[in-house]
């Protein structure tokens, strides 16, 4: 069995992803070229905010976070984890694609969310944080408890 490595970031769109039209041209290409790399993950997005967990093999998942280091579409871009994993959290998606306006927590301010992520890093101290509840809770930050 291969190593699944999981890598977990946050980052701001530059005005290129302004537009939803744009965000989903996005989608649409990450689900090709991941399915190509043997990559699963989500893509979340929120007030020019998107925060992702990708995972797969490790040199595919190395290569397409170097190549989103050097994407002028992102900047400020922070890693939150990168740890290998026992089996895949997204394996049913090569890359699925969530705007948060169109979740029923779609009221809830990126600020507050990242608060409820920077909450969970601290809680969790320097163990790793499991890759897909930072996702949960960058969707719904009440599922931080």
């Amino acid at each position: 069995m291969s190593t699944i490595l999981t890598v977990v970031y946050r980052s701001h769109a530059s005005t290129v992803f302004s537009s939803r039209e744009a965000r989903q041209q996005l989608k649409v290409h990450a689900q090709g070229e991941n399915a190509n790399a043997g990559i699963t993950g989500v893509l979340v997005y929120c007030e020019g905010v998107f925060f992702q967990a990708i995972e797969g093999p490790v040199a595919a998942v190395d290569r397409l976070f170097g190549n989103i280091l050097r994407d002028s579409r992102h900047h400020d871009i922070k890693l939150m984890t990168r740890t290998e994993i026992p089996k895949r959290a997204y394996g049913n998606w090569s890359m699925a694609f969530i705007e948060t306006e169109d979740t029923p927590q779609a009221t809830i301010p990126v600020e507050m969310r990242l608060a409820a992520i920077d909450e969970l890093v601290c809680r969790d101290g320097p163990g790793p944080v499991d890759p897909a509840q930072f996702i949960a809770v960058f969707i719904d930050p009440a599922k931080f408890s």
